[in-house]
């Protein structure tokens, strides 16, 4: 079998938006590394913006981690700050919404 590899600095990244302040800059690395059931994506998020509307997933699960900045997780009706190093994991199933927001970026 062929080994897929990649490195992630020759995928060109792409603008997103929905409605209201969500969107920023996506690179989706799973898809171009050829993965058939693994999503890995890197999102960079503008102060102020949500990384995606409220949702949850029935089949996979999502680990999000925080590489810099700072940010509020919404999930349900907890909301919880995180920061540089924090990883989160959203189980599939979960019965309430999710989604973050971006507060600040490191520099």
């Amino acid at each position: 079998m062929t080994i897929r590899r990649l490195n992630i600095n020759e995928i060109v990244p792409f603008d997103y938006e929905f409605d209201g302040p969500i969107g920023g800059q996506m690179t989706d690395v799973g898809r171009n590394i050829g993965s058939a059931n693994i999503g890995l994506n890197i999102q960079t998020v503008p102060p102020g913006n949500f990384s995606s509307r409220r949702h949850r997933h029935l089949f996979q699960e999502e680990i999000l981690v925080v590489m810099s900045g700072t940010g509020l997780l919404h999930h349900g009706k907890e909301r919880l700050p995180v920061g540089p190093g924090d990883a989160v994991c959203y189980l599939a199933a979960d019965p309430d919404a999710h989604r973050s927001r971006t507060l600040a970026r490191c520099h």
